[in-house]
């Protein structure tokens, strides 16, 4: 079971190790305000601005946040009202759903994710963007 402090703690570890960031308390309250499209008054908060991308599930969906003129990629689970991870920002917002999709399917199972560009031969699809 997921617990609002273990999705915490998880994206406080994927934004240092993806983007260098020190997810703080400050900063993640600014973040889901932003999202929830509420005003955020915590003190020392950053500019944080939110648009939505995709929704992945009933309650989680991605999100780009800019903080501070520099883009990231969230996922936010409505449900805890928590970030649960930080995306890298190479990736298209299709793929990245894409893959984000693929892990949590495969989260339980042993066998190894498929990478997007095997997704796309085994389906003969062809995105254009």
């Amino acid at each position: 079971m997921k617990t609002k402090t273990v999705l915490h703690r998880h994206a406080a570890w994927r934004a240092r190790q993806r983007y260098g960031l020190a997810l703080t308390k400050s900063l993640r309250r600014a973040i889901i305000c932003a999202i929830q499209g509420k005003r955020c008054d915590a003190v020392n908060a950053v500019t944080v601005r939110a648009s939505f991308v995709y929704r992945s599930s009933s309650f989680r969906t991605i999100w780009i946040v800019d903080i501070e003129g520099k883009d990231h990629r969230v996922v936010y689970d409505g449900k805890r009202s928590a970030l649960t991870t930080f995306l890298p920002l190479e990736m298209t917002h299709r793929e990245a759903c894409f893959q984000y999709k693929v892990f949590w399917k495969n989260r339980r199972t042993e066998t190894p994710e498929w990478s997007f560009d095997a997704w796309k031969e085994a389906n003969k699809i062809r995105i254009i963007e």
